[in-house]
C-alpha cells in the first residue's frame, strides 16, 4: 500500500480482492465523536487502522479456520485411528485368547498322555502290527520302550509351551498398551 495524506493505493494479491471490501467500509465509516473533543484521527491513521483490522481479521478467520479443520483432522484421527485401531487390536486379542486356550489344551493333552504308561504305549501302531502276541505281551508287562514317544512328544510340548509364553508376553503388551 501506499498512502498519502489524502489518497491510500492499495494492491492486493491476485485472488484476494474480498481484501478490499473491509477495508473501503472501515475507511469510509464516519469517525465517531467521543466528546473529549479530539481532533479526527488522519487519513493515513484510519487508513493504516483499516489495514491492519482487515488484515487481523483475514488472519484471525485464517487462524481459526486452520484450528477447526486441525480438530476436525485430529477428531477424525482419533475416531479413526481409535476405532481402527480399537477393533485391530481387539480383535487380535480375541485371536490370542483363542490360540491361548488351545495352547493350554494341547499342554494338558500331552501331559495327560505322558503320565499314562499304557497309552504311551500303544502309541507304537509299527511294532503292534509286526507282531501282535510280543507287542501284548511287553504291554501287559508294562516293559514297553516309549522313550522315543517321550522325547517326541517332550520336544512338541516345550516348542507349544514356547508359543503359549510368547502370546502371553504379547497378550499382556497390548493390554499394557
Amino acid at each position: 500500500a501506499v498512502v498519502t495524506h489524502a489518497n491510500a493505493y492499495v494492491i492486493t494479491p491476485e485472488g484476494a480482492d474480498e481484501l478490499l471490501q473491509p477495508l473501503l467500509l472501515r475507511l469510509h465509516r464516519q469517525p465517531v465523536d467521543n466528546g473529549a473533543g479530539e481532533a479526527e484521527m488522519p487519513f493515513e491513521f484510519r487508513v493504516l487502522e483499516a489495514m491492519l483490522l482487515t488484515l487481523v481479521t483475514r488472519h484471525a478467520e485464517t487462524s481459526n479456520k486452520c484450528v477447526r479443520e486441525k480438530a476436525k483432522i485430529a477428531d477424525g484421527i482419533r475416531a479413526d485411528v481409535s476405532a481402527k485401531t480399537l477393533r485391530s487390536t481387539w480383535r487380535l486379542k480375541r485371536q490370542i485368547v483363542g490360540v491361548l486356550g488351545e495352547l493350554r489344551g494341547i499342554e494338558t493333552a500331552l501331559e495327560e498322555v505322558q503320565e499314562d504308561q499304557e497309552t504311551m504305549s500303544l502309541m507304537y501302531l509299527s511294532a503292534l502290527q509286526e507282531d501282535p502276541i510280543e507287542y501284548a505281551k511287553l504291554l501287559k508287562d508294562k516293559r514297553g520302550a516309549t522313550h522315543h514317544i517321550r522325547l517326541l512328544l517332550d520336544s512338541y510340548q516345550l516348542e507349544f509351551h514356547n508359543l503359549l509364553a510368547q502370546l502371553e508376553l504379547l497378550l499382556q503388551d497390548i493390554v499394557a498398551t
